[in-house]
């Protein structure tokens, strides 16, 4: 199990740096932007319509990056209040000038913050950004402290988070409901199995 969750995270490790290299460069050409989001853009769409966002969800987006575009769609598109985290201070202040250019900020809160600690027992939906790392850390935080409605929406390149989520850590914890697949990733809908509610 520990050698799983090892490879999971180096992966998961190596996109956060790819992932906060075209941000960076998204931010400062808009050339590079146009093609960064026609390339990803759909795959946030698919996100977003898989976790059936609604105006009344309380939102927790882990993992924002300097472009929250699942916080962004989820704001523009379903009107709903968002909290953004991300644990690089620099990100974080990327990401509050971009959410303030988009003039989003009545709706997006950009926080820094850890998915390890952050407390989720508000949220009704959590997005787990493709680069959260260690995501096995994450999901026990989850285990302890979100919502027994909760739904959270994890994206993943391959099939780590599927092979994390059916150990028996997490097997009796959470359930994997719905499943999105993209040429290069999964984008995983998971729920909280009910004999396990804490709350």
């Amino acid at each position: 199990m520990k050698s799983l969750y090892i490879v999971l995270n180096l992966k998961r490790k190596l996109l956060c740096i790819v992932f906060s290299c075209l941000e960076i460069f998204s931010i400062k050409s808009s050339f590079i932007h146009r093609f960064y989001t026609k390339w990803i853009g759909q795959i946030f769409r698919d996100e977003y319509t898989l976790a059936n966002v609604t105006s009344d969800d309380a939102v927790l987006h882990i993992g924002c990056g300097s472009l929250p575009t699942i916080s962004i769609l989820a704001a523009k598109n379903a009107g709903a209040k968002i909290i953004a985290i991300d644990n690089d201070l620099r990100t974080v202040h990327r990401a509050q000038r971009y959410v303030r250019q988009q003039k989003l900020s009545d709706f997006i809160t950009v926080e820094y913050g850890d998915g390890r600690n952050y407390q989720t027992g508000m949220f009704d939906l959590i997005f787990i950004a493709l680069n959260v790392t260690p995501i096995d850390a994450v999901f026990c935080h989850l285990a302890a402290t979100s919502k027994r409605s909760v739904r959270i929406v994890c994206r993943d390149f391959g099939n780590g988070v599927f092979r994390m989520l059916k150990t028996d850590e997490f097997s009796n914890i959470f359930m994997i409901k719905s499943i999105l697949k993209h040429s290069m990733n999964n984008s995983f809908l998971i729920i909280r199995l009910n004999h396990f509610f804490r709350q």
